[in-house]
């Protein structure tokens, strides 16, 4: 079957696309980005990048020793959606592949399998932060955050694009990237799963520690995650503490005021005090293990 002809404007902007822009021109209403920009600086540069830090990060964590209690499935909820994610990137991997220019840019197929790679590196992330950090990852989140909103973009422009029409296979069958629309549809899913993730992967994990790591040292601040400290949401309990009480609290009392991070505490930096004074005396430690 022959393929429709593609009008003009699709294939003007089809061209355009694949240029580093960063300006669509008249195309998609005249406000967008290239298909190129999206693809090289939306998504190649923060995958890239959290590539060259998941890695290491993955590596420095595993040696940590795990703080969380069994029976737990918020694990198990993190690590299934991050998989549903990287199924949804290969999906368009595997689709991407099998159009030709110009419906794609030179820089399509690296951009979907570095976003494809960068999900699976995270589910790992993922699990190891989840199981040894006291706290939410802030490289997962603020990766999330950031990412969230440059696949907004790219699922919009995606959604947007004008109708041209390729040869999909062999067999001269053709297809319709508008009609059809399998990659917008792939894309806009992967944004609600990234959606969820960055609210399940922003969830506190207190309830989830061990008893060891819910006392001494570990207040509310060191269990927070980065948007409830960017946003001194974990001082709203100690306020509403005070307004039901109707008085000072008293700074003696225990259980009016959270727990102190270990390193504010003073029997903490007294006994660091007293290691470094003994090492400039002695030259032999006695800080303990559980003091580092």
């Amino acid at each position: 079957m022959d393929p429709p002809a593609s009008s003009p404007v699709s294939a003007a902007c089809a061209h355009l696309d694949d240029s580093f822009g960063p300006h669509a021109g008249e195309c998609r209403g005249g406000f967008d980005f290239t298909l190129l920009f999206e693809e090289t600086i939306l998504t190649i540069l923060p995958a890239g990048l959290m590539l060259l830090v998941s890695l290491p990060r993955v590596w420095f964590m595993w040696r940590k020793a795990k703080k969380l209690a069994r029976g737990s499935h918020l694990a198990t909820v993190k690590i299934s959606t991050w998989i549903a994610l990287a199924v949804l990137q290969l999906a368009a991997l595997i689709l991407w592949s099998r159009l030709l220019s110009p419906v794609r840019t030179r820089t399509t197929l690296t951009a979907a399998a570095l976003t494809f790679v960068s999900s699976l590196a995270l589910c790992l992330q993922s699990y190891v932060e989840h199981t040894r950090n006291v706290r939410p990852s802030s490289i997962i989140n603020s990766f999330l955050l950031a990412t969230l909103l440059f696949d907004i973009a790219r699922a919009r422009t995606l959604w947007l694009r004008e109708p041209y029409a390729v040869s999909l296979d062999e067999d001269d069958d053709s297809f319709d990237i508008n009609k059809e629309n399998s990659l917008a549809y792939l894309a806009i899913t992967a944004v609600v799963v990234k959606g969820f993730l960055l609210v399940v992967e922003a969830l506190n994990k207190r309830r989830l520690l061990r008893p060891e790591y819910r006392g001494y040292g570990y207040g509310p601040e060191a269990t927070s995650g980065v948007y409830n400290r960017s946003l001194f949401w974990w001082l709203n309990p100690l306020f509403w503490r005070g307004f039901q009480k109707g008085r000072v609290l008293d700074v003696d009392k225990r259980g009016d005021l959270p727990e102190l991070d270990k390193h504010l505490q003073a029997s903490y930096n007294y006994r660091r005090l007293g290691n470094a004074w003994a090492e400039k005396s002695t030259g032999k430690s006695i800080l303990r293990p559980d003091d580092a």
